[in-house]
């Protein structure tokens, strides 16, 4: 409605209360026609706002369903610092380390082997050993073919002490969980920063149902053997050099659990002293 149209209208009105001045009504409808306009301009701003947020937010393409915000991107510097630098390069030199005296045994076990009193009864030995596990000392060496297969580690050599140690060589047939002398350890003393040690290790295949072999040492150290397809290898050196005037005859013996898949334990088995803690052939003990 114009101006006129209302002042006409407010002329026609009957005559009775307190008259209605037009201008003071026409001012007020010029502030509610403001007041509408400045409304509807908020709410379409806030429409606005709304719909950038979902822009922003959402799938980034209009008229997309709106999807959940993206993770925001963390930038962070890729040069690594100097001490992660220093221990990539030191496990780097330990591997290298490994890999050599890997190597290294091998060669010994094999030069070693070639001396063995009975080679008629040995596996072939130019092919890759079955198993090679570097223990505390040095490393236990495994050949095998389908005949026959023998032991051998290198921890004398490593340690300036002696020639390799080398068990007795064995058919390929599993030997019985009863047989205590399938589970003989070599027992010898090795050399490190010039004190003496003991040092233990053996090596034999699993007998049927047995899953694992695990070992109890003197001062109630367990060592569970490393299986290696269906050999088992145990290598353990005492944490304290040998006291002066100290035999083994006076220790607790060495305990052979045979366990099975469950960790039920199969059958119990003590070493004894100077029988069979002495499994090797090629030396004394």
């Amino acid at each position: 409605m114009s101006d006129n149209e209302l002042r006409q209208a407010l002329r026609e009105l009957p005559e009775h209360g307190t008259p209605l001045d037009p201008a003071r009504v026409i001012a007020g409808a010029h502030r509610r026609r403001r007041n509408r306009r400045a409304t509807a301009a908020g709410v379409a701003s806030a429409a606005v706002v709304a719909v950038v947020a979902v822009v922003a937010f959402g799938s980034g393409t209009p008229g997309a369903e709106p999807g959940p915000a993206e993770n925001p991107t963390i930038r962070t510097n890729q040069t690594p610092s100097p001490d992660e630098s220093a221990g990539a390069r030191a496990a780097e030199r330990a591997q290298a380390k490994a890999a050599a005296m890997a190597k290294q045994a091998v060669a010994d076990c094999r030069s070693e082997l070639g001396q063995y009193a009975d080679p008629q009864a040995l596996p072939k030995l130019t092919g890759s050993p079955v198993a090679n596990v570097l223990g505390p000392v040095g490393s236990t060496v495994i050949f095998a073919d389908t005949r026959a297969w023998v032991a051998c580690d290198d921890s004398w050599p490593v340690t300036g002490s002696g020639k390799p140690s080398v068990l007795q060589a064995g058919t390929r047939s599993r030997p019985s969980p009863s047989d205590v002398n399938a589970f003989a350890v070599s027992g010898i003393a090795v050399t490190v920063k010039g004190k003496l040690y003991n040092y233990y290790w053996s090596a034999g295949r699993r007998p049927v149902g047995v899953a694992k072999v695990s070992y109890t040492f003197p001062g109630e150290i367990t060592r569970v053997a490393q299986n290696v397809g269906d050999f088992w290898i145990v290598q353990y050196r005492e944490a304290q050099p040998i006291p002066e005037g100290q035999t083994n005859l006076d220790r607790a013996k060495i305990q052979v659990r045979l366990l099975r898949a469950d960790n039920s334990v199969l059958r119990t088995h003590s070493l004894t002293w100077g029988e069979q803690t002495c499994a090797h052939v090629n030396h004394g003990c």
